[in-house]
């Protein structure tokens, strides 16, 4: 009975160890795919988080590109404004100096003969 009750013993003993080990490896490939899973998860997450950051960039640039449209076409508009006035003043100038002129011809020439009839 004595031998009965050992043999049944390492028996058990045996069996219990081939399950332990047997669901080590279990467990371990059950891990590896969790961890697999889990990578895949992190690479598709990153993956969008990446595409977001691009397509933001993209937005960003754009919105950059009509900014300086904008600032450009406005020192554009500002310089003109302010050729526009030179231009203004600069006539002004010149029908100042041509009406000086022609009093000066008519007052030499015209006037000054009729005054001394």
């Amino acid at each position: 009975m004595a031998s009965s009750f050992q043999k049944a013993k390492i028996t058990d003993e045996s069996a219990r160890a081939s399950l332990l080990e047997g669901g080590s490896d279990e467990i371990e490939r059950r891990k590896r795919q969790m961890d697999e899973k889990n990578l895949k998860e992190d690479a598709i997450k990153t993956t969008e988080r990446l595409s977001d950051l691009l397509s933001k960039m993209g937005e960003q640039v754009a919105q950059s590109e009509q900014t300086m449209d904008s600032l450009t076409g406005n020192k554009l508009l500002s310089k003109y404004e302010r050729r526009e006035l030179t231009d203004k003043i600069l006539v002004t100038i010149a029908l100042i100096f041509y009406f000086a002129v022609i009093y000066y011809i008519l007052q030499k020439r015209v006037l000054s003969k009729i005054w001394f009839w």
